[in-house]
């Protein structure tokens, strides 16, 4: 059982221009169910709470950023998130930053800034009703968080791996490329400038064109998995 979206899913074929290729004997024993876990949007009381636990004004917006926990809980997909929205707040934009993760992993110039708030940890219920209730998710490569952003329909910036020098490619981008190529959430390498992050990031809060795109190709995209595993 495959738990991703199934245009996903097709998108990573090399015949499709993804990186995958998988034997007729082992393609007859899959079936694509969707997304597991899944998640319901929560409520607009329930968004306006969170909302005001974190003193957002009025227009301000707020950026739900997570580098994962564990042995993904590192500085490398995270860092620019930083410098990115402490440009955007010098060029006027009113946004807060929620980072969930450990401090430590903040650059000790922005840990006292005013725009950012930070959480060791969040339960599962309160993860996924701060993510659900920001404006823009911006992670590492998990597809846990990703499928989380795909149900509540928040557009969603994805870090992965850089590009392979010489025959050694790291898996995270095959991954995570066919979920952008469906139009579900933008992606970035890790050594991709923080200038381009800054205008990734304003086109997705402020372009309404491009954050309905987003949000619905998520919701076409979307589709509980959990239904479909137990019945089949």
């Amino acid at each position: 059982l495959i738990n991703i979206p199934k245009k996903v899913f097709s998108f990573g074929f090399k015949k499709n221009m993804g990186n995958y290729s998988i034997p007729k004997s082992v393609f007859a024993k899959i079936k694509v169910v969707n997304l597991i876990p899944s998640y319901q949007k929560p409520s607009s009381k329930d968004i306006l709470r969170i909302r005001k636990k974190y003193r957002l004004a009025d227009g301000e917006k707020l950026i739900f950023g997570y580098g994962g926990y564990g042995v993904t809980n590192n500085l490398a997909g995270i860092k620019k998130l930083f410098p990115a929205a402490k440009k955007m707040v010098e060029q006027g934009f009113k946004i807060k930053v929620l980072y969930v993760g450990d401090k430590r992993n903040i650059p000790s110039k922005f840990r006292r800034a005013t725009w950012l708030f930070q959480e060791n940890g969040l339960d599962v219920h309160d993860f996924y009703l701060a993510l659900a209730s920001s404006d823009l998710v911006y992670q590492h490569q998990g597809f846990g968080t990703l499928a989380q952003a795909i149900s509540a329909q928040v557009p969603v910036i994805t870090n992965v791996v850089n590009p392979p020098r010489g025959k050694i490619e790291h898996t995270h981008a095959w991954e995570v490329a066919p979920f952008m190529r469906a139009g579900v959430c933008s992606m970035f390498y890790f050594n991709d400038s923080v200038l381009d992050r800054v205008q990734e990031m304003v086109s997705l809060l402020y372009d309404p064109k491009k954050r309905i795109q987003m949000q619905r190709q998520q919701k076409k995209n979307y589709r509980a998995g959990e239904p479909q595993a137990y019945n089949f």
